[in-house]
């Protein structure tokens, strides 16, 4: 972690990173903190000029003007406070949406290995609380104004009687004491309510959004188990709540009595003060509602400082998810002019080693091969995880525990992303197809070739769908949207890759729903298209392997075997086995 990062977000910081994105925030909110500080002095000293011109006889004329002159200034001002508020508020509200996008940009922009731990998560999660970052000028603006009406007040307090500034000063230092734990209490239990947000959204996922769960809980009959879980977490949820206003209320109770016993001390002192002579009725009322001003000034003023810590720490999150982008990018900023663009070599792993992170044992162990430019390698495993890892480390979702893959002989990890995905089309056995137009599925992008996109498909042997690469896919956005059967939405997949036209392309298991006959189809159909690619297929079915280059087969984590259909069915070892066990349904007369 860089060392930025341990250290709490500042004020400086705040303001910078706002001034990057709305400059203009800064000016509305400048203009709004001199207005707010101004409005309570006034609330509280023009009255007193009022009361001191009647009670003193003045004509009703001069006392009609001070009046006039008062309500003309508080409606300006007001209207002045509400024009500068609304605007700074539509600044706060674009603001939020940019630092939004820029939250989303640096998780999208993160490495797989990163994504897939559960503590980048709870910091996406919680860096998500930064989106409310103008809070923050909010809370440091209304700081300013108290401040300002603060030394206002005091100064008119402390001029006519001291105690009641001491009762004052006892309230604040009270509230402060009790605002102090409960920054405490708030730091521990936002972390206990990020947790609890982020079952509520998987679970809200999974009931509202994901039609393959959707259908697993009414063929199962799960809606009661389901509910089950549901309620366990609106349980803990309310749980959270509750304490929460449990211990606000707390302290906002203990608060009011103190305030209340405060309002009884200074009524007591005034109203000895004015029995003796002291002062007057305007003075009276004057240093009452002072004080009542100045205890609601500094109050506030607490509140705005224990809330501006939680904000501190809430960029702070915001501070640790972007220096996670910076510590990610290892090697990807790397230099790739060794490899002229669109030219594509040999790929070696040398004695790589793999294990996930939190992992005992590894995946892979001393992973010795070279795949030459244009060559069809077929990966095929028994069981276990070791093939889909070998694919994920060619993709750079993980960086090898030891050794290195490389290309033309640059290590895979100095060449930057930017440069290095463009040579890769994959199909993973987890794909998604997207809400969107089909021609967009198939180009990733809104502006494709049409032409080319339903000529892939055609050869695919897709052409119902070739003259709909405009039509969407699913009813998400469209009613007129079409849903694709299993084969269908694969072939989609397939097409992309087709679409891609990149020197290297990988077949992660994508046919592994599709019956012998549907997946025998789709890779004739893509060894035709991909006659001059590099070629990496995996599959548990070995129906594709006669037509490799070569095999690789894994076994706990290692080659096993390497060598063509031929060789390695003249070997009669593991592959052999495999094979002959496959083909027997299909060689066997029924009787």
């Amino acid at each position: 972690m860089k060392s930025s990062t341990k250290k709490q977000a500042s004020a400086a910081y705040v303001f910078k990173f706002i001034y990057r994105y709305e400059p203009v925030y800064l000016f509305w909110s400048s203009l709004t903190i001199i207005i707010n500080s101004a409005l309570p002095i006034l609330y509280v000293y023009a009255p007193k000029l009022i009361l001191e011109s009647l009670t003193k006889g003045k004509a009703f004329a001069e006392v009609v003007k001070i009046v006039l002159l008062y309500g003309g200034v508080l409606l300006s001002v007001n209207l002045c406070y509400a024009i500068f508020t609304s605007r700074s508020a539509l600044a706060a509200d674009r603001f939020a949406k940019k630092l939004k996008f820029e939250i989303g940009g640096i998780t999208m922009s993160l490495q797989l290995s990163a994504l897939e731990r559960a503590s980048t998560a709870e910091t996406v999660n919680l860096a998500k609380n930064a989106s409310e970052i103008t809070e923050t000028m909010s809370y440091l603006g209304g700081a300013a104004s108290n401040v300002i009406t603060i030394a206002g007040l005091g100064y008119l307090i402390a001029r006519l009687d001291a105690v009641c500034l001491l009762s004052v000063l006892g309230v604040v230092a009270l509230k402060s004491f009790f605002a102090f734990f409960q920054y405490r209490y708030t730091k521990k239990a936002r972390l206990l309510a990020s947790r609890n947000e982020r079952v509520g959204n998987y679970l809200s996922g999974l009931a509202y959004f994901n039609h393959g769960a959707e259908k697993e809980i009414r063929v199962g009959n799960l809606q009661n188990w389901f509910m089950g879980k549901i309620k366990a977490y609106r349980k803990e949820m309310v749980t959270l709540q509750y304490r929460n206003f449990a211990n606000n209320a707390g302290f906002e109770a203990l608060i009011s009595v103190a305030a209340a016993l405060q309002s009884l001390l200074v009524l007591g002192v005034l109203t000895e003060n004015y029995l003796s002579g002291e002062i007057g009725i305007a003075d009276f009322t004057m240093i009452f509602a002072a004080v009542t001003s100045l205890t609601s000034a500094l109050s506030s003023l607490s509140d705005q400082i224990s809330r501006y810590s939680r904000q501190m720490t809430n960029i702070s999150d915001f501070k640790k998810l972007s220096s996670l982008r910076e510590d990610d990018q290892d090697g990807i900023a790397g230099d790739m002019t060794e490899i002229p663009p669109g030219e594509f070599g040999e790929i070696h792993f040398e004695r790589v080693c793999f294990t996930y992170p939190g992992g005992d044992s590894p995946v892979l162990s001393d992973i010795n091969i070279k795949i030459k430019k244009g060559e069809k390698l077929v990966i095929v495993e028994p069981n276990g995880a070791g093939k889909s890892t070998f694919i994920k480390l060619l993709c750079k979702f993980y960086k090898p525990t030891s050794g290195k893959i490389t290309l033309n002989g640059i290590d895979i990890w100095s060449i930057p992303n930017s440069r290095y995905y463009p040579l890769i089309s994959a199909v993973f056995q987890d794909f998604t197809n997207f809400a969107f137009t089909i021609g967009e599925n198939i180009a990733f992008a809104e502006n494709f070739d049409a032409g080319k996109a339903s000529e892939v498909l055609r050869k695919l042997g897709m052409e119902g769908y070739a003259d709909k690469t405009d039509i969407y896919i699913s009813r998400n956005f469209s009613p007129g949207g079409i849903e694709p059967s299993g084969g269908e939405g694969q072939k989609l997949a397939v097409a992309r890759a087709v679409y891609k036209d990149s020197p290297l392309v990988i077949l992660d298991e994508p046919t592994a729903s599709l019956d012998v006959r549907a997946e025998s189809e789709i890779y004739e159909n893509f060894f035709n298209l991909a006659k001059n690619k590099t070629t990496i297929f995996i599959s548990h079915r070995l129906a594709c392997s006669k037509s490799a280059d070569n095999i690789a087969v894994f076994e706990s984590g290692k080659i096993a075997e390497y060598g063509s259909h031929g060789e390695l069915m003249a070997r009669g070892e593991l592959y052999s086995e495999m094979y002959k066990k496959q083909s027997k349904p299909y060689n066997s007369t029924k009787v």
